[in-house]
């Protein structure tokens, strides 16, 4: 992985920087740093300068995981922090040895842990080691799509902070979409294995919703909901599109007994589509209705 500094953007046409500029909010918690990828490169910017503070090379995955530090992966798979710092300068922090190329990154903030995932392995790294401190390997159900990890929220656990949180199984449960379908894995359950949801082999990504009580897993026909409580398939919908899901963004908000839900689900060709639909805590709402729009 190569790091290139650069102190202005001439190389970049202003259209090309305003365009970042309008996406910080999406790539940068509130601080004025945002990030955008293009192929296997990654381009940190300032938004309060509008500079193009530094360019990554070489990046198979890279994840937010404080408001001016990102994970990045690079293909000799090798695991590197960047803190973005007043200076504009960007610093590596430490790096950790995945072992294979990894191609996606999730982070928890209430454990403080990260996860990784290459084809048949999962790890989860502590900031203060340079081993996994839990790894899976998947025999035979090679990941290839979208790896999500659920945020546990109302544990109880507040009072205790972050060494109670990493002692609770309710904060580690993952999903992820491999060829013989969607499988939940939590490396703080006793038998440690992962659990079969659905043997749809057509399933490309996964995401929990925002408050972490619903699991999402999205194909070109179809989309499926679950209870992240018991595992029940709760919703499910033919959606028949012609390219396949690229990524999903699922939120959920309460009011009442009433959780109402909206999902984003943006499809490769440029097109996007609205889910939404509620659910009451002991029944499911049949009033879902779903708006499809296109893209710009």
């Amino acid at each position: 992985m190569s790091v290139q500094q650069s102190q202005n953007c001439a190389f970049l046409c202003p259209l090309f920087v305003n365009l970042l500029l309008r996406l910080t909010n999406l790539f940068s918690f509130s601080s004025p740093f945002f990030i955008q990828v293009f192929g296997d490169e990654v381009f940190v910017c300032d938004s309060s300068i509008g500079n193009v503070i530094t360019t990554i090379e070489y990046v198979s995955a890279v994840k937010w995981i404080s408001e001016n530090r990102i994970a990045v992966s690079s293909y000799d798979g090798k695991i590197k922090i960047f803190e973005m710092k007043e200076n504009n300068l960007t610093t590596t922090r430490f790096v950790k040895e995945h072992g294979r190329y990894c191609y996606y990154l999730e982070w928890n903030e209430r454990t403080q842990y990260l996860a990784s995932v290459c084809d048949k392995r999962i790890n989860i790294w502590s900031m203060d080691h340079d081993r996994p401190i839990y790894s899976q390997k998947l025999p035979l159900q090679k990941v290839r799509g979208k790896f999500a990890w659920r945020m546990c929220t109302g544990n109880g656990e507040e009072e205790g902070g972050i060494e109670m949180a990493r002692k609770s199984a309710k904060n580690f449960t993952f999903a992820y979409d491999s060829m013989k379908g969607i499988f939940i894995w939590n490396p703080l359950e006793s038998e440690q294995q992962s659990r079969r949801l659905s043997d749809d082999e057509y399933i490309k990504t996964v995401a929990f919703s925002s408050d972490g009580r619903f699991l999402a897993a999205v194909s070109r026909g179809t989309l499926k909901i679950w209870s992240a409580e018991d595992w029940v398939q709760i919703y499910k919908v033919n959606t028949d599109m012609k390219y396949g899901p690229r990524n999903i963004s699922f939120f959920t908000t309460k009011s009442t007994n009433l959780y109402e839900n909206k999902l984003i689900v943006n499809y490769f060709g440029g097109t996007r589509r609205l889910f939404e639909f509620a659910f009451e805590e002991s029944n499911i709402s049949d009033s879902a209705k779903e708006i499809s729009t296109e893209s710009d």
